[in-house]
């Protein structure tokens, strides 16, 4: 194929980025062999990893994003370093993956002590509240 130096870069940039996305699915979500009975299967199987991704693609985002808090009077007030700076994706799971949720004698759930390392890394993710309740599917089961 005949181009010129920039749309040679272009187009490679667009191989890389496909190819780091196939080795994302093999890595992150263990899609190295699909194996299943079903096309049905194969399919959902396809669709979570898709999912599963997307968050992680999410995440690895915010990532790289510096937080920016902003005073009373609307300026910014403090800008705190991107979490890449300090953590790589895998600490970031790795201290993440000790949050859990219990339910109680009375068959309530609540969610197990949250560090303060958890919550300033919910916070740096753009999702502050995340540790505060469960989620409304976890409440609703309770009522049941």
């Amino acid at each position: 194929m005949q181009c010129d130096a920039q749309t040679a870069i272009e187009t490679y940039s667009r191989r890389d980025a496909i190819a780091k996305c196939f080795m994302a699915g093999k890595t992150d979500v263990n899609m190295k062999t699909v194996r299943s009975h079903s096309e049905a299967t194969v399919k959902g199987r396809f669709i979570v990893s898709f999912l599963a991704l997307c968050i992680i693609c999410e995440i690895r985002r915010r990532m790289r994003l510096p937080l920016v808090e902003f005073g009373a009077n609307g300026k910014i007030a403090k800008e705190i370093a991107p979490l890449s700076s300090e953590y790589t994706f895998e600490e970031i799971l790795n201290t993440l993956q000790t949050v859990q949720a219990l339910t109680t004698r009375d068959g309530k759930m609540q969610m197990m002590d949250v560090t303060k390392r958890q919550h300033e890394i919910a916070r740096r993710l753009r999702c502050p509240d995340v540790y505060s309740s469960l989620p409304a599917h976890i409440a609703q089961n309770q009522l049941c």
